[in-house]
């Protein structure tokens, strides 16, 4: 079929015999491919991607329409004078992906993409840089900043920032600051934010009020443009000062709270925000289309078996939505399961840009310790191949998390998303569930696990996973 632009109100494509169909969200409430029916608002909604592909190379690019619906059979696209585009371009998913990625979606003026050196350690505020061996990037999670006008970090966690800076700067290391459009929700900042107007109001018209293990915290209304100035002053200043340009955006805790226009309004200047520093590394939940830049997936604060698999599936799922590196800089806590925090900590470090966490320790098991140091050390053997993963895929446009089926069309694995390609060379399948074990679906061609074992595919392998380890399977 050749491409059709379609400029009525409506444009309907129906779905062929065993044809599967991907991309539009980025988010868990929705199973891809998609095989139940759903109807999905674009009006004003930044967080999706108006493009669909399918296993048998067909697709549809509709970056005016207000609503894509889907009965199980068939997508009807409508929109006021919407032009949509459908057509065929290969046979397989991939092909119908690169082929819209450079035609339709591709940004017009290419800028360089800043991707952070590999790995990213998150290191909590107030560590001490100078006892930490690390190389790569520092990413400081939330908790450095004082809230106070008259300078920037919290002194009783950074007493010298400079140095802190310097030495990471010295030793040739990028550092990322996490930022936050929050405030603690008493004291003084709280009160001069509230007379200065500066707070997001509910429905109701009051300052919305979140709570978090670390107290009760309001939200900076970033809709407002006095708001977003002092913003742009501080990130400004924190460039001056110790020279960090590169920053972590996340709003991923206020957005539930909001009102579906709230939330659309306050995701929308946001990324207005995000978007005046290339190279930084935007929330998926953050309602932004910058898609050129280390993106974050941020599982629920206080995680459990079922939001880490749904984050590996909207991981998997995302890379259809042009989200092409992603990583996992989130400090979310599992409680007292160690076994889950085990997994979450894999799979962060198992992304393209991985997170580790330096610190020795971590669990009372030493067995659970020995597992995650096993897989740090599994990781940044990979190093030097994922580094040219990502500086090849910002000129192909390709995923860096690859979905099975897009790598390995026509072997079965429409359904599969509970493992990945790390681009062409490792099949990574994180654990997401306690029983011990793990199924892993191998494609054709010769395969080798973590432990040396070599497998021909394709084949269904059963590993046993009870000692912490995660399946790593590399082509050979």
């Amino acid at each position: 079929m050749s491409a059709v632009a379609q400029t009525s109100d409506t444009l309907r494509v129906a779905t062929l015999r065993d044809e599967r169909w991907w991309g539009l969200f980025n988010d868990t409430q929705t199973t891809q491919p998609f095989n139940t029916p759903f109807t999905a608002d674009l009006s004003g909604r930044s967080s999706a991607m108006p493009l669909l592909v399918s296993s048998q190379g067909r697709y549809i690019w509709a970056p005016d329409a207000t609503t894509i619906e889907f009965d199980g059979k068939t997508f009807s696209v409508a929109g006021s004078d919407a032009t949509a585009v459908t057509g065929k371009k290969g046979r397989t998913v991939r092909e119908a992906y690169l082929y819209c990625i450079h035609r339709y979606v591709w940004p017009e003026s290419q800028h360089e993409i800043i991707l952070p050196k590999t790995p990213i350690y998150i290191l909590p505020a107030g560590t001490d840089l100078k006892s930490e061996n690390v190389a790569g990037t520092v990413l400081i999670p939330e908790g450095w900043q004082s809230y106070c006008d008259d300078h920037i970090f919290d002194l009783n966690v950074f007493p010298d920032p400079q140095r802190d800076f310097d030495v990471t700067t010295d030793a040739g290391y990028k550092t990322i600051l996490t930022v936050t459009p929050y405030i603690p929700a008493c004291g003084r900042p709280y009160t001069d934010a509230l007379k200065r107007g500066d707070l997001l109001t509910g429905d109701d018209g009051r300052p919305v009020i979140f709570s978090s293990e670390a107290g009760y915290f309001a939200c900076l209304d970033v809709t407002v443009p006095h708001v977003r100035e002092r913003i742009h002053a501080m990130l400004a200043e924190l460039h001056t000062a110790y020279g960090i340009e590169t920053f972590l955006f996340d709003c991923s805790r206020i957005l539930p709270e909001l009102s579906a226009d709230k939330r659309e309004d306050f995701a929308f200047w946001w990324k207005s925000v995000c978007e005046a520093y290339p190279g930084s590394v935007t929330g998926i939940s953050d309602g932004t289309v910058e898609r050129w830049h280390p993106t974050a997936f941020m599982p629920a604060t206080n995680a459990t078996w079922q939001s880490l698999a749904d984050t590996l599936t909207a991981i998997i799922a995302a890379g259809f939505s042009g989200y092409t590196y992603p990583c996992m800089p989130s400090c979310t806590t599992a409680g007292d399961d160690e076994l889950l925090q085990l997994r979450i900590l894999q799979l962060a470090a198992m992304m393209p840009l991985p997170v580790i966490y330096p610190a020795e320790d971590i669990f009372s098991s030493e067995k659970l310790n020995e597992a995650l140091a096993n897989t740090y050390a599994q990781r940044l053997a990979m190093l030097s191949y994922t580094e040219e993963l990502l500086r090849e895929s910002t000129s192909t446009g390709e995923p860096t998390v690859r979905h099975m089926d897009y790598q390995f069309p026509g072997e079965g694995f429409a359904d599969c998303d509970d493992q990945y390609m790390l681009g062409a060379e490792y099949l990574i399948a994180p654990v997401t569930d306690p029983s011990g074990k793990r199924t892993v679906r191998l494609p054709k061609g010769r395969w080798q696990d973590c432990d040396g074992t070599k497998y021909k595919g394709p084949r269904v392998v059963n590993i046993d996973v009870s000692d912490g380890k995660i399946p790593v399977f590399k082509a050979l």
